[in-house]
């Protein structure tokens, strides 16, 4: 019997062969590529970016992707894998600068993607040769052989470096090793229900971990197909479900509450989507979108370094993150373990300046296998001894993890910490209010004050005074967490990956048009100068230039 395959490359080849003809790549208008389709076109792929195979002894062989969903994209995977390549997938919505900074800190060779985005590069100062999809790219891969170069990589080599989502800082490039990635690929394929006969649908962006680690590996793992949507769309969702028999899904941030708020429709459930797998849904949504869609929500707590896992299980508490995996617990500033939260019948905690820590995974790094090229931030992250996740948290009494934030969301407001996921669920019972943002801005004396950007529901109108008047009298408020400063939108800005950008909220937050600031007399126009002025006279004006 042969033996299982230990890499993605070999993953891979065991399809093309064993599944010449079953179908893989879904496309609008036309006939999917089967696997020996797509191998064919896979190898052609990989004997091109062969060329751009680093000459020295030791250099990487780094392959930048750089382009929007498309069955191209899926393409060059491909091609890496069977070239032994590492592929790099660069976030299409960074600059210019940012874009060419990320290239050259992941060494790409070459950089592939479509022409627009590869123009930004270029413009960003690129310093690899590019090499854009279109009609001289495609003669070229015409002039290649369609058969695998048969390079063999090894579990312990790179097969992606994927870059965290950067919402606070300069994003980071998270190590995936074939054998790493392939047991992932395994564990969500059980997680998705993923049989030779399931159908995948990828509309979250390529790049990131969750579409290729939800949905493209698994599919691989299971020999089933994919359908690649360009982009993640509310009125298209239900539509791509149908045509192409979508059985399941994955997801990152908020999809599910966007889906949600749209009109409901009495044929909603009848669909073929059978389970959605996903991260940071709140669980009444979760619930919601299972009822309404007829289907599972499988909803994980994890990163992208894949250092701490956590699954949320039908009939767990609401709100929680599941029941913590041993060795997985809520760790005060020294280092011990908080005492579990006093968790009342409406889930105030109400201990949560002793209860609230960050999640640790104690006895190792799982998997987490370091950022390229970035000693200082994974010896952050625990230095192999622990993993410590940057997220706040808080366990009850019979183990089950809540999350409360990101540990860069402390607010300290008149010197009190405050968490800013508890301050948003808060100003999200409003009825107006679908999503709600929270960040620290400075205070002209000194720490911080609390910024709330609400995205109203359509068609509401979502009076600001209404949403803090309401928060006030809630019984859940803290003393410290009624906003200083509002502004409600129509559209939060988001990471590609559909979590708020929270760095996009505090950069110049007082110029935004529509912020009100909360004073005596009520909420009144933010006027600019006037908060310049208060934060010159107090020496802190840099602060507002961040």
């Amino acid at each position: 019997m042969t033996a299982p395959p230990n890499t993605l490359t070999g993953l891979l080849r065991r399809r093309i062969s064993d599944d010449h003809d079953r179908p893989f790549l879904r496309r609008d208008g036309g006939a999917a590529l089967t696997y020996g389709e797509f191998g064919a076109i896979a190898s052609r792929w990989a004997r091109l970016l062969g060329t751009y195979r680093p000459t020295s002894t030791g250099d990487p062989f780094h392959v930048g992707v750089l382009a929007d969903n498309s069955p191209a994209w899926l393409e060059v995977l491909g091609g890496c894998l069977l070239a032994g390549a590492t592929l790099v997938g660069l976030n299409t919505t960074r600059g210019a600068a940012e874009l060419a900074r990320d290239a050259a800190h992941t060494r790409c060779c070459v950089v592939v993607g479509d022409a627009g985005h590869l123009d930004r590069l270029a413009a960003g100062g690129a310093g690899a040769p590019l090499l854009a999809f279109g009609p001289d790219t495609d003669d070229a891969l015409a002039c290649c052989d369609a058969t695998d170069p048969g390079t063999e990589p090894t579990p312990t080599d790179l097969a992606f470096l994927i870059f965290t989502s950067g919402t606070t800082s300069a994003p980071k490039a998270v190590r995936r090793t074939h054998g790493r990635a392939l047991l992932s690929a395994e564990k969500l394929a059980d997680r998705g229900e993923v049989t030779a006969d399931a159908v995948g649908y990828v509309n979250m962006p390529l790049f990131h971990a969750a579409a290729l680690m939800m949905v493209v590996l698994p599919a691989i793992a299971r020999g089933a197909s994919v359908y690649v949507a360009p982009r993640f769309s509310v009125s298209g969702f239900l539509d791509d479900v149908r045509r192409h028999g979508v059985t399941w899904w994955g997801y990152t941030g908020k999809p599910l509450t966007y889906l949600m708020a749209s009109p409901a429709q009495p044929d909603d459930a009848d669909n073929p989507l059978r389970v959605a797998v996903g991260n940071e849904g709140n669980s009444a949504v979760c619930d919601a979108f299972a009822a309404r869609f007829g289907c599972t929500v499988v909803d994980t707590y994890g990163a992208t370094e894949g250092g701490v896992g956590v699954v949320r299980r039908t009939g767990d508490p609401p709100g929680s993150l599941g029941l913590a995996p041993p060795g997985v617990a809520v760790l005060a500033d020294d280092g011990s373990v908080c005492p579990p939260a006093d968790v009342a019948p409406d889930g105030t905690v109400r201990n949560a300046g002793e209860a609230v820590g960050e999640i640790v995974n104690t006895t190792g790094v799982n998997a987490f296998e370091g950022y390229w090229d970035n000693p200082e931030a994974t010896a952050a992250r625990g230095g192999g001894r622990t993993y410590r996740s940057g997220d706040l948290g808080y366990a009850d009494a019979d183990g089950y993890l809540y999350f409360a934030g990101r540990t860069d969301d402390w607010l300290r407001v008149d010197g009190e910490n405050l968490a800013a996921g508890a301050i948003e669920r808060l100003l999200e019972r409003h009825p107006d209010v679908l999503v709600a943002a929270v960040v620290g801005v400075p205070d002209a004396g000194a720490g911080d004050q609390v910024l709330a950007v609400l995205q109203r529901r359509p068609d509401a109108h979502c009076d600001p005074a209404d949403v803090l008047a309401r928060t006030a009298a809630d019984p859940d408020c803290g003393t410290k967490w009624l906003p200083r400063y509002v502004r409600v939108v129509d559209a939060l800005p988001l990471t590609p990956t559909h979590k708020v950008a929270r760095r996009d909220l505090r950069h110049r937050w007082f110029e935004q048009p529509g912020t009100l600031e909360r004073t005596s007399t009520g909420l009144v126009p933010l006027d600019p100068d006037r908060l310049r002025s208060r934060f010159a006279a107090t020496g802190r004006g840099h602060l507002l230039d961040l």
